[in-house]
């Protein structure tokens, strides 16, 4: 069940999120890392309709979260870029080259390998290093973007994309935190705690990082920062904050850090296709996602 959610969270999501990029490169360059921008998207339908599914997908993914271990879900939920590929390719009737192809099986190969070397364990939701957990990334993440603000186009873009895949980590960390305390103490012992609205705040904050790096230039520049970024901050505080287990054996640790390097290769030549990234593709939902 749990692999299931995960991947249909992916689906929808990687479509929402493409959506979202190709109406956020429209927007005004001086909006960029300000509230004004999210106004100017919220005021367009489309813009609405990606976030729509992005909201669908988040939901199955909580959902797959109540069950999985956050190293787990996080890494089926890379399956989005390949079901992207997928979407954009049967959007626009194209063939998907036969580079892309290869770039998918290998993110996938990635994934199962990853998987079975690190045998991921839930960890304690209710660790008591939940100060650090949050301050750390969040600290992290505004130095990046401070960085970036005094870049330009496909190099601000990367800092960006990178600062909200830490906040996206993070989020995904708190949304477990959050079902779990739902599961356990009912709504109103969840709402009158801290972790609904350390959600909120944290995935106010990557929306913002990540409008802004997806206006700054096309998707190539920030997604791979983005989904990589994501997936090493949720792996980072699921097993030194909440103590998540995961194979220490020498042996899996190499797999394991084979299996990252081949799953960045993937999501480099997968972000760069050009499904994803032709100006035909931009007329149509299409592709890329995370």
């Amino acid at each position: 069940m749990v692999y299931s959610l995960a991947l249909l969270a992916a689906l929808i999501v990687g479509v929402g999120e493409v959506v979202q990029q190709r109406v956020a490169m429209r927007a005004p360059p001086d909006a960029n890392l300000s509230p004004r921008l999210l106004w100017w998207l919220a005021r367009r339908p489309e813009w609405l309709a990606g976030v729509g599914f992005s909201l669908l997908g988040n939901a199955l993914f909580a959902g797959a979260l109540t069950t999985g271990s956050v190293v787990l879900v996080e890494a089926v939920f890379l399956t989005r870029l390949v079901f992207a590929l997928v979407v954009a390719a049967l959007w626009g009737w194209h063939r998907v080259p036969l580079r892309d192809l290869a770039a998918a099986f290998g993110l996938l190969a990635s994934i199962v390998v990853f998987l079975l070397s690190a045998r991921p364990q839930a960890g304690d939701v209710d660790s008591a290093g939940w100060l650090f957990a949050i301050v750390l990334p969040v600290l992290l993440s505004v130095g990046v973007a401070g960085i970036a603000s005094r870049r330009a186009g496909a190099r601000r873009a990367t800092l960006l994309g990178g600062s909200a895949g830490v906040l996206f980590g993070l989020q995904t960390v708190l949304v477990k935190a959050a079902v779990h305390s739902l599961s356990q103490r009912g709504p109103a012992a969840t709402l009158a705690g801290w972790r609904p609205y350390a959600v909120v705040g944290v995935a106010l904050l990557g929306t913002l990082m990540v409008q802004s790096a997806f206006e700054a230039a096309p998707l190539p520049a920030s997604y791979p920062a983005v989904v990589t970024g994501q997936l090493l901050c949720a792996m980072a505080i699921s097993v030194w904050v909440l103590h998540g287990g995961v194979r220490s054996d020498p042996p899996y640790v190499y797999l394991m850090g084979a299996s990252l390097l081949t799953m960045l290769a993937g999501i480099t030549v997968l972000t760069r296709s050009p499904l994803l990234t032709a100006p035909s593709a931009q007329s149509g939902p299409g592709p890329s996602g995370g």
